[in-house]
This record gives structure tokens, sequence and C-alpha cells, in this order.
């Protein structure tokens, strides 16, 4: 399983590779009102696209918009209560978004955090404002697979 990012136009385009092929949730995606990717994004029909540099193994949808130096995440694919705006000079990856064991990272800072939150770029007065340097070692903070094995053996 991989994800990948590129901007295509003015969208934040994601990029899902699953480990046993994107047939069976391509399907549930177009044929229902979404679908849950790996607890982190929520896909509906709409947020598809086709892109020709990509096979049939791979799912692409639109996460977020290119907007005043910033891309704006979609709350909705993200499923949080407040809106997430990433610098566009972030080179987005997976490790932005999911934890160890699929945890969504932008959910568990939207629980603590109330209100609209910037990420890197300047800083943001009005808003909850993450340097982007603070937000890599928040991620790094987070469990690894041995860590979370350890925890539940003790």
């Amino acid at each position: 399983m991989t994800f990948d990012f590129l901007k295509l136009d003015k969208e934040l385009i994601a990029i899902y590779t699953p480990a046993y092929g994107a047939n069976e949730i391509l399907k549930k995606i177009k044929t229902s009102d979404g679908h849950n990717i790996k607890n982190i994004f929520w896909v509906e029909k709409n947020a598809l696209r086709e892109l020709e540099d990509y096979d049939e193994d791979s799912i692409c949808f639109a996460i977020g918009e290119y907007v005043g130096g910033y891309v704006e995440i979609n709350q909705e694919i993200i499923v949080t209560r407040h809106k997430f705006f990433f610098s566009e000079d972030i080179k987005f990856n997976q490790k932005i978004f999911v934890a160890n064991k699929n945890v969504s990272i932008l959910r568990k800072i939207d629980e603590i955090v109330d209100g609209v939150i910037y990420i890197g770029g300047e800083k943001q007065e009005e808003f909850h404002y993450i340097p982007y340097g603070e937000f890599k070692a928040l991620i790094e903070l987070f469990p690894n697979s041995s860590e979370m094995t350890k925890y539940v053996h003790k």
C-alpha cells in the first residue's frame, strides 16, 4: 500500500495504490456514497480523477485545492471538524496524513485544536499556526509498529 501526491492544475491529488488491486475499492466508491480508504480518507465518486500516467491498480482522487499560497485540504475527505491549510511549498507524502496502524494524524490534531489550522508558510495570527518543522517533529512522536507491539506486550 502506497500513497503518492501531486499537484495537477489547482488540485492536490492523492494516488493510492493498494496492495491487492484497486478494482473492488473503486467499485465501492462509484456505487455508494463513498468509501473509507485506510481510515484516513473518505472518498466519494466526485473526488475521483483519471490520470494517464497511473494504471487501473491506482486510485486517484482530489484531496485539496491550491489557494493563495496554501493547499486547503477538503474537510469531507479527511473527516475533520476544522479546516487544514498547508503551505504550498510543502512536499506532500504519506507521513503527513498517516501514522502507524492507519491513524489519521490530522484527525488527532483536530481533536485537540479548536479552529482553523495552518501548517507551514507565513505565520497566521488569527488562526492556529504550526511551523512545518514543528509539524514534522510532531509526526515523529507518533509511535511506530515496534513501539506499539512492545506496549501491547507490557
